[in-house]
């Protein structure tokens, strides 16, 4: 089987280039996959478990669970922009980083590399999702749950994120929100790696100035003043 290439055409509309695109069945299929669920599923269902055990009804968990997904988003937007595109020489500063710049900036060189679609390397996220809910034991009574809740919903949107980003590379996703979610990807990709930051959460690329289309109007008043 072949990767899926995907480009954009001129007006920024995702498009296959290869033989065959991968389907939702190679997916949850894929060795890695199966992987991330085996890691990620205990650690939800016990920390998880505990949440709903100590919560005091059911909006102390929704609004813990918006707060992950709040704060994740965010998180993973400013480490894309700032740590993932970095490619630090020091070998210190590229342990404690977990070299991620270099691993994304090769699966920047090739996005169609079917392997690096989704990180294999998911002990490191495990444990610090897993020190952060150890925080709990700090924290107020009243905290507790909403805490919990959040660690949980923030670690399923980085693995949906991971299954997001598998499919904008080697999936078709030609409707409705996805296809936004794939061009929005492709533009990072192909056109601007300045820009468009974010995944399915787009709108901190909008909020903060980094959407494909912000930082290409910014680029060519800079070249009429030069010119």
């Amino acid at each position: 089987m072949t990767d899926a290439r995907v480009l954009v055409d001129d007006e920024g509309t995702p498009r296959q280039t290869a033989s065959r695109s991968r389907t939702v069945l190679d997916l949850v299929t894929y060795r890695t996959t199966r992987k991330l669920f085996r890691m990620w599923v205990p650690f939800w269902l016990l920390v998880g478990g505990i949440a709903v055990w100590l919560a005091r009804g059911p909006l102390e968990l929704v609004l813990g669970a918006v707060y992950g997904i709040a704060v994740y988003s965010l998180v993973e937007y400013l480490m894309h922009r700032f740590l993932y595109h970095w490619e630090p020489e020091n070998r210190f500063v590229r342990f404690i980083t977990a070299d991620v710049g270099r691993h994304h900036m090769r699966h920047h060189r090739e996005p169609s590399d079917y392997k690096a679609a989704i990180n294999a390397v998911q002990t490191p996220v495990v444990i610090l999702c897993a020190v952060l809910a150890l925080a709990v034991l700090v924290m107020p009574q009243p905290l507790k749950a909403a805490w919990l809740i959040s660690v949980v919903s923030g670690s399923m949107n980085y693995v949906a994120q991971e299954l997001v980003h598998f499919g904008t590379h080697h999936m078709r996703m030609t409707s409705g929100l996805l296809n936004v979610v794939k061009r929005h990807h492709m533009l990072h990709h192909y056109r601007n790696e300045n820009a468009n930051f974010g995944l399915f959460w787009t709108f901190w690329d909008r909020l903060l100035g980094t959407s494909y289309e912000q930082v290409a109007r910014r680029e060519t008043r800079r070249r009429a003043d030069k010119s």
